[in-house]
Parts: structure tokens; C-alpha cells; sequence
């Protein structure tokens, strides 16, 4: 992208995206949600859902997001971790562990279809662009982030982003509980500086 930041520019076209996190959001944190695509409504943004076709494929999609960065993610893990346990497993955590157990029952063609498959849904988001959506918008988590260090929290609204291999940004524009979740806009590939400028529009309405 350039040097520097381009200047706000509202979007003509949002698209609403689930994802597979959204089962798990409250309803007083999805109504505030919805609060804001309302507001992004008046403002003559068009905000579309699974009722539009585009939509509706990657939402289909993305319900295989998780458990195929999975399969991705633990063959990848393989070789670091098996050198790491060959010098002392004791500090690997139990997770850690089991992650180099599966990837040593794995073969490569386990790891080939899940790239092709990522691949595929990588394609079905780019169409998204034929259909004049400048970006997509969701939640950045499923609520406030947990207490303690043992978890960063359900990975739902997060993985899709690096499933897809575009830019992401979370803007800080809810409070629920007492705590802030962000609002979060996805774009496309190669486009960051696009979704700067959206991102900041939609700050300077919502913020």
C-alpha cells in the first residue's frame, strides 16, 4: 500500500458477515451490533446479509473455516514441534503435544485437500467484489475477552480473516458489560489501503 494513510471514504456497500461466532454472541451484544448497522443504514450505506446470494455462499463457506485451518495449522506445527520435543518435551504443554500427535498420524494429501479447499473459499470471498461490496463487517469476538492468561478466547470471528488471507481491522465501538468488543471490518486481498479508508469513515460516524 502507499506511505501514507488515504483519506476516510465512506463505503457504498457493506456486507454482513456471521461467520461461525456468531451462534455463541449474547443477544444484548447482538442487538448493539445491530444498532450500528442501522446507524450505517441511515448514513446511505448498504448493508446486506445472506439474503444476497454472495453473501449467503460465503457464510457457507466460512462454516468449515475452523476445522479446516486446523488440519492446516497442525501439519504446518509438525516439524518445529517434533524438534522442540526431541529437546525437551517437558516443556511443551499438554496441548502442544496432542497437536504433534495428530499431525504425525497425518499424510500429505490430509494437508493438500485442506489447502485446496481454502483455496475455494478464497475465491467464493473475492466474487464478493463482483457484486460491489466494498467490505465486509462483523464482530471482532464473541464478547469481552476472557479473564486470565489460559485462553485468548473462542477464535470464531478471528480465524476467518487469516482463512481468507485478508486485511483486518477491529475498531473499538462497543461496550458490553462494561468491557469493549470491537467492530470488525474484513476487505480483500492486496487491498489494505481500501479498508483504511473505510475503516476510518466508519470510526468518525460511529465512533
Amino acid at each position: 500500500g502507499p506511505d501514507d494513510l488515504p483519506a476516510a471514504r465512506m463505503p457504498a456497500k457493506l456486507a454482513f458477515l456471521k461467520t461461525a461466532g456468531w451462534n455463541e454472541v449474547a443477544q444484548p451484544l447482538r442487538d448493539l451490533f445491530q444498532n450500528r448497522l442501522d446507524r450505517l443504514a441511515t448514513l446511505g450505506i448498504d448493508v446486506v446479509g445472506c439474503d444476497s446470494h454472495g453473501v449467503d455462499a460465503v457464510e457457507n463457506t466460512l462454516s468449515s473455516a475452523l476445522s479446516v485451518t486446523r488440519i492446516i495449522v497442525t501439519w504446518e506445527s509438525r516439524w518445529p514441534l517434533n524438534i522442540y520435543r526431541d529437546a525437551d518435551e517437558a516443556k511443551l504443554s499438554a496441548g502442544m503435544r496432542q497437536r504433534l500427535a495428530d499431525a504425525e498420524q497425518m499424510t500429505i494429501d490430509d494437508y493438500r485437500r485442506g489447502i485446496l479447499e481454502r483455496e475455494r473459499g478464497r475465491a467464493i470471498y473475492a466474487a464478493l467484489l463482483d457484486e460491489g461490496v466494498d467490505a465486509c463487517i462483523t464482530l471482532s469476538a464473541n464478547g469481552p475477552a476472557p479473564i486470565g492468561l489460559a485462553s485468548t478466547g473462542d477464535p470464531g470471528f478471528a480465524t476467518p480473516c487469516a482463512y481468507l488471507g485478508v486485511p483486518a481491522l477491529s475498531l473499538p465501538l462497543l461496550t458490553f458489560e462494561g468491557l469493549p468488543v470491537g467492530i470488525q471490518l474484513m476487505g480483500f486481498r492486496d487491498r489494505d489501503a481500501d479498508l483504511c479508508a473505510i475503516a476510518a469513515s466508519i470510526q468518525q460516524h460511529l465512533g
